[in-house]
């Protein structure tokens, strides 16, 4: 069963964007699905379903930035991994897993070795998957 609500359903823009608060979607939403595994969110920017953008948010309100580069170095995110920078001190090298027709190769990019810096560099790198593994503890 799903629920589409459309920005032109509504006659009166106040109740839109009641909705919109109340859902914590960007002001500039104009459209949003709801099923009972996910939501799906459109914006006036990006009228194509913004799928990951919805879940990475998710994972930022309620998963604390060192608590997501703890579950990264620990090996608990499928698909990435820090490594140490053998080029720059302070950096590090966030590796992300990619499968090209069946195989597998290790992309990377330098990102300096704080966690903020760490914590928005994961977020925007995290899956679908990713996103409710992390949130599987707080569904419980």
């Amino acid at each position: 069963m799903k629920l589409i609500l459309a920005k032109q359903d509504f006659r009166n823009s106040d109740a839109w964007s009641e909705v919109c608060d109340t859902l914590g979607l960007p002001d500039n939403t104009t459209q949003v699905e709801i099923s009972a595994s996910a939501m799906k969110v459109r914006t006036a920017e990006h009228p194509a379903w913004e799928e990951a953008e919805f879940w990475q948010n998710l994972v930022a309100e309620h998963i604390m930035g060192v608590d997501l580069v703890d579950a990264v170095r620990n090996g608990e995110v499928d698909g990435l991994k820090i490594e140490p920078s053998e080029d720059e001190a302070g950096y590090v090298k966030m590796m992300m897993r990619r499968r090209l027709k069946g195989n597998e190769q290790w992309d990377s990019e330098t990102v300096e070795d704080d966690p903020y810096e760490l914590s928005s560099a994961i977020l925007s790198s995290l899956t679908i998957r990713n996103c409710q593994q992390l949130l599987k503890p707080y569904l419980e």
